[in-house]
């Protein structure tokens, strides 16, 4: 078991890593003012497409951690954190939601006026998702280190 537990333990590292990195990429846009000589038409396809990257990695990793064994062998290792499971599972279909709902906003605001609106969103999704990373990252780490006999 201990080694099932590495194994996902690491693959959780390096989908975070990903996420992490899109994270990124999609805040330094949005909190950059588009530039004059830029056309608001690239910034928004930029954003739109950052937007997809980082829902992709999402898909990805929710479905790893709901139908690839982490949600599981949490709840198996830790029967009282089964309502915590659920509530991360539950924050899983509201973030992709949300992200799959700023993607079409994005296509479909060409118009200045959604920029300031779409900034905000975009930025307190990200709160969100840093959240319930967060949250995740906290229960992995007690849940797993624990069956590992890392904890004193």
């Amino acid at each position: 078991m201990a080694t099932l537990v590495k194994n996902i333990a690491e693959q959780l590292k390096q989908e975070h890593q990903m996420i992490g990195e899109a994270v990124k990429a999609l805040r330094e846009l949005v909190e950059r003012r588009v530039v004059p000589h830029e056309e608001q038409t690239v910034w928004l396809n930029s954003v739109r497409d950052q937007l997809f990257t980082l829902g992709s990695h999402l898909k990805t990793h929710f479905a790893f951690e709901e139908f690839g064994g982490f949600m599981e062998e949490v709840v198996e290792l830790s029967p009282n954190d089964s309502p915590q499971v659920e509530r991360l599972k539950q924050d899983h279909q509201t973030i992709l939601a949300e992200s799959e709902r700023l993607c079409r906003m994005v296509s479909k605001g060409l118009a200045a006026s959604i920029v300031p609106q779409l900034r905000r969103k975009i930025l307190y999704h990200l709160e969100v998702l840093n959240r319930h990373e967060h949250v995740e990252n906290g229960l992995v780490q007690r849940v797993l280190t624990d069956d590992l006999g890392t904890t004193d």
